[in-house]
């Protein structure tokens, strides 16, 4: 992880020992509690603005959690029986936060293997997203709990695809 994630989590849970393999995702120290807790709490603020993916896991959207940020879901689409994150309707609002020069951060949860369509992204498809991150100063939390149920065997994760660490946090859980 960058060093400026690994100081940030060191920061909010006090000494690190809390981010260990051995949690189960829904204990108390589970991946859900760093998408519940750590990670709003370093991110998000009323001056950010969290991009939502619709239908999605809503713990982070959650306005307990979200801490006050500007929330814009972004419905998912399917096209050819492969599901893919709607780029137009999520550039709006990126290039509305920026225009506005909110004080706060721009987010975008990517759960991807995505629970519950499925969808997975390849390769090609995480550089596009890579890209359209960079070009619109977006930080992607990735989720990635399902990465080992993969359908296809082109389907990665965020880690296999260099560029991966200029614009997102990937979380995956044991």
């Amino acid at each position: 992880a960058p060093e400026w994630v690994v100081g940030s989590v060191h920061a909010v849970t006090e000494d690190g020992k809390g981010l260990t393999a051995d949690w189960v995702q829904y204990s108390p120290g589970s991946i859900k509690r760093a998408l519940a807790e750590y990670l709003p709490t370093l991110f998000l603020d009323s001056g950010s603005t969290l991009l939502f993916p619709a239908p999605s896991y809503q713990v982070m959207a959650s306005p307990m959690n979200r801490r006050d940020a500007f929330l814009k879901t972004s419905p998912l689409v399917c096209a050819n029986g492969k599901w893919k994150f709607h780029m137009d309707s999520l550039t709006a609002p990126a290039e509305e936060h920026n225009r506005a020069g909110l004080s706060g951060a721009l987010v975008m949860y990517v759960n991807v293997p995505h629970n519950p369509t499925g969808m997975g992204y390849t390769h090609t498809d995480w550089q596009a997203l890579f890209i359209w991150a960079n070009e619109h100063n977006v930080t992607l939390i990735v989720d990635e709990a399902y990465i080992d149920l993969r359908y296809r065997d082109d389907i990665v994760s965020a880690l296999q695809v260099p560029g991966w660490e200029r614009c997102c946090i990937v979380l995956q859980s044991v």
